[in-house]
């Protein structure tokens, strides 16, 4: 077997850790703009202790929230 082929190179690492670095930020952006008080510490406290899912989960549940309103927007 090709030994290259199983190495990991910098680049890759540096591009992993731009990508966990943009989550956060994606994610700590959103949760400054929109919640409030107890429930923005507690998916703070999620975002920081489990690294990429918790960023993850909250910009989905951020889109999913905002997609849900605005259908039932329209829908009045």
């Amino acid at each position: 077997m090709n030994m290259r082929l199983l190495m990991i190179w910098p680049y890759q690492i540096v591009l992993f850790i731009v990508a966990i670095l943009g989550l956060f930020l994606l994610a700590f952006t959103l949760l400054m703009r929109k919640e409030k008080k107890l429930n923005f510490f507690l998916w703070l406290i999620l975002i920081i202790v489990i690294p990429i899912f918790g960023p993850l989960t909250y910009i989905a549940n951020y889109f999913y929230i905002k997609k849900s309103s605005i259908n039932q927007f329209h829908e009045l």
